[in-house]
């Protein structure tokens, strides 16, 4: 945008400046000094009566001073509103696919935790625990009843290879076949060294 400010100013520079050199000597009205010209060309821009001025400067001096204003209108009405036209649109349009992409983001990391939860509720349904409520009240009930309430973060590692140790596999797929009604592991229950690692 500032580009096509910059752009904008540049013409209207040179264009005052040529204004200024062809008709001002004659000094027809708004055309005597360079901040006049560069005004007049500006009024031209935004048509904001300018097009009387034109013709005045033109009856003035010579004829052949329209192509002066021909020129001006053509490169920075047509060329440079139409540049800054393209420019807003593009904009607009880049804000747009931000937009979306934004939203995608979102739908996608709220199906991401939806399966998530569907996993933990999975989990948490195949180890026996009914799940009613939202997702806190089923993991920390499991929590509660595996580690004690208020340990729930707290994992003693010892303990788990004391029971690693002490609970031969077999019980434990026992335990699981008993609970979620599957046969995972064939009707042979995998014991440890049994060639699965």
């Amino acid at each position: 945008m500032t580009q096509m400010m910059g752009l904008i100013c540049v013409v209207q520079y040179a264009f005052a400046a040529v204004a200024l050199e062809t008709l001002g000597h004659q000094s027809p009205r708004g055309f005597a000094t360079f901040p006049e010209a560069a005004m007049s060309l500006l009024q031209i821009l935004l048509n904001a009566d300018g097009t009387t001025m034109a013709r005045e400067a033109v009856h003035k001096a010579r004829p052949a001073t329209i192509v002066i204003f021909i020129g001006y209108y053509a490169i920075a009405v047509l060329v440079v509103v139409n540049l800054v036209t393209a420019l807003m649109i593009e904009f607009y349009r880049a804000s747009l696919a931000e937009n979306v992409e934004k939203r995608e983001a979102r739908q996608s990391e709220i199906t991401r935790q939806v399966q998530d939860l569907l996993r933990e509720m999975e989990v948490v349904e195949n180890l026996g625990f009914e799940v009613a409520g939202s997702k806190e009240t089923g993991i920390e009930r499991l929590r509660e009843k595996f580690l004690g309430r208020g340990q729930a973060d707290v994992v003693d590692e010892e303990l788990l290879r004391q029971v690693q140790k002490e609970v031969p596999l077999r019980d434990l797929l026992s335990l699981h076949r008993s609970k979620s009604g599957s046969n995972f592991a064939g009707s042979n229950p995998t014991t440890p060294g049994s060639g699965v690692h």
